[in-house]
């Protein structure tokens, strides 16, 4: 880890105390020596945790777009943005457009779980700086590319803009990753516990983390 910022309590104690920004951070970076046979896709990458939702999951746009503007300002090369919203945010396009701009970061944002319905990516996935990502399954078989599918969650363009969206599609079905069992998504979804502290989770903030991993080796 290097050091973030929680801009939910304003302190630089980053929290995770939902869950969810922990199971993405690890699809990213958990290490390879967990005796478990899992392993983030770029596993000697540093996380700058950045905090801008509250335990439930939820957040403020102003807050969001600060953390935007915070992690390109203090040394971020990619910015993960696991998160979404139906409605429109300026304060979140200009902080994107900092980062990408000016501050030469790559921005990944999910395209949502809207789906499958067209013209379904909300914000930030709609916004043409960042590099929005919708989630393919491998239907249980890893090995096997032939029977892969979209998911029927995973949000689709194109935006009311007519941007062409998403760009990509990850793996983003059932992905294995760590979260406390104590934590607000590991009490919601208990049947998602594999063993420990592994549970698989599925979205397009899985397929995101995958393809901000594969950026972060480039």
């Amino acid at each position: 880890f290097v050091p973030g910022y929680d801009f939910v309590n304003n302190d630089s104690h980053p929290n995770d105390d939902n869950q969810h920004g922990t199971h993405v951070a690890g699809t990213v970076a958990q290490s390879t020596n967990n005796g478990r046979g899992v392993a983030g896709i770029a596993f000697k990458a540093s996380i700058m945790p950045v905090k801008v939702l509250d335990s439930a999951g939820f957040g403020t746009f102003d807050d969001v777009a600060d953390g935007i503007r915070w992690a390109a300002n203090n040394g971020a090369h990619v910015i993960n943005l696991s998160l979404g919203s139906s409605s429109p945010s300026n304060a979140m396009r200009d902080a994107i457009s900092h980062a990408v701009k000016r501050k030469n970061v790559v921005v990944v944002a999910a395209a949502g779980n809207s789906g499958p319905d067209p013209m379904t990516i909300g914000v930030p996935g709609n916004l043409p700086y960042a590099i929005t990502v919708g989630a393919f399954s491998d239907n249980y078989t890893p090995t096997d590319d032939g029977d892969d599918f979209l998911t029927s969650f995973s949000s689709t363009g194109p935006t009311v803009e007519g941007f062409v969206k998403p760009e990509l599609i990850a793996p983003g079905g059932h992905i294995l990753g760590l979260m406390k069992t104590s934590s607000t998504l590991a009490t919601l979804y208990p049947e998602f516990q594999v063993a420990g502290r592994y549970f698989t989770m599925s979205g397009t903030s899985q397929s995101t983390a995958v393809t901000s991993g594969v950026v972060a080796i480039m």
